[in-house]
């Protein structure tokens, strides 16, 4: 059966220079689904690798207990409570490292096209560049705390017209002044600017944290902590690992990405479909008088069927690779801002090899049916019709 299998196959592959552009069409059709559906789940990969680089797990994300949420207002009066719980980290001065941070956003122009976007001031406190350890500082200088100074990530910087050094931003009726930059490991956090908390709650008229993250001595001093901090009824507070908590906000929104992307991918890949199952009836239709010979000297039906799965196959991977390629030079490593965020969409390997899986899919339901007719063509009729 094999040698038969590899016989037909062979004659099958010699005859295709004959139907060279129904070949293309499903080469084409193909290409077309995949580089689609990587543009789109490159999105949610690019998403993923800059929110996961910097994640931790001997950091704690505070939340508020009634709400489950991780932003919202934590007083100042909570943050000397909380640092004294057991597991809290401490800096070589004693300080406990908790990182406090509250959010307004500012409207700024893009490179190039001068559109409106949404930007983000993060007010941070002197420790929380000190629990980030991939923070850099990576052109002139710090700001200084109680100065309308900010510093701009790396991206934001590519992204946003007016963040050099020097230069004065204006929103809501405050001037801030652009005294340095800084990148973060990649994370999107470089989609930002940083302003010292206690001058962007004054600014922006807040009197409470947007979000409080606290350094563990270690990972495993997470339950510890947890436990001290719930059993205190005066915080009113919980606590989540810092991966587990950004994995749950981002949870939503990724299954809504991937929704988006297999939807399109789904419907180009009935295109695909359609077209491959035209091409291969074609095919077998060129190659009856082929086939009947075939099954006339011993050939088992099986064999032909096969031939027909088989040559289907080979059509369809170069269109998968053809897609992938043209995915990764136009998509992979390209700058983007999407839900407030800016990143690198990205074309991993995982996702190239999802594309190959769902190539191999379509050529296959694209295929049956063509080889399963070929392998009942009435022997006779076939030689008739010639």
């Amino acid at each position: 059966m094999i040698k038969q299998i590899i016989a037909v196959t062979s004659v099958s592959l010699r005859s295709m220079g004959s139907r060279l552009g129904m070949s293309l069409v499903i080469v084409i059709s193909i290409a077309a689904v995949v580089g689609v559906l990587l543009s789109l789940l490159a999105l949610r990969a690019g998403i993923d690798q800059s929110i996961s680089g910097n994640l931790r797990t001997d950091q704690a994300m505070l939340v508020d207990a009634k709400s489950g949420q991780g932003v919202g207002d934590f007083t100042t009066a909570q943050i000397p409570v909380i640092g004294d719980l057991p597991g809290v980290a401490h800096d070589a001065h004693g300080n406990p490292l908790i990182g406090t941070s509250v959010n307004s956003e500012m409207t700024v122009n893009r490179k190039g096209s001068g559109d409106l976007a949404t930007t983000q001031i993060i007010g941070i406190s002197s420790l929380t560049s000190e629990i980030d350890r991939h923070f850099h500082l990576s052109a002139g200088r710090m700001f200084r705390p109680g100065l309308r100074e900010l510093i701009v990530g790396n991206l934001a910087a590519q992204q946003y017209s007016g963040m050099d050094i020097g230069d004065q931003l204006h929103s809501k009726g405050v001037t801030w002044v652009i005294v340095g930059a800084f990148t973060d490991g990649g994370s999107t956090s470089e989609g930002d600017l940083w302003g010292d908390a206690n001058t962007v709650m004054s600014a922006t008229k807040q009197i409470n944290f947007s979000q409080v993250t606290v350094q563990l001595d270690s990972a495993a001093d997470f339950t510890r902590f947890e436990h001290a901090l719930t059993a205190n009824p005066s915080l009113k507070l919980d606590a989540e690992r810092e991966i587990d908590w950004v994995h749950k906000q981002m949870h939503d929104f990724d299954n809504l990405l991937s929704s988006i992307g297999y939807f399109v991918a789904g419907i180009m890949a009935i295109g695909a479909i359609s077209a491959a199952l035209n091409v291969m009836y074609a095919a077998v239709d060129q190659r009856k008088i082929e086939i009947a010979t075939l099954r006339a000297i011993g050939f088992g039906g099986v064999a032909v069927a096969a031939s027909v799965l088989i040559e289907t196959i080979l059509l369809a991977l170069p269109g998968a690779l053809l897609g992938s390629l043209i995915a990764y030079i136009c998509y992979n490593n390209h700058l983007t801002s999407a839900v407030g965020l800016i990143f690198h969409l990205a074309v991993t390997p995982d996702l190239i090899k999802l594309a190959i899986i769902w190539t191999l899919v379509i050529s296959l339901l694209a295929g049956l049916p063509p080889a399963i007719h070929a392998a009942r063509m009435p022997v006779a009729a076939a030689i008739r019709a010639n």
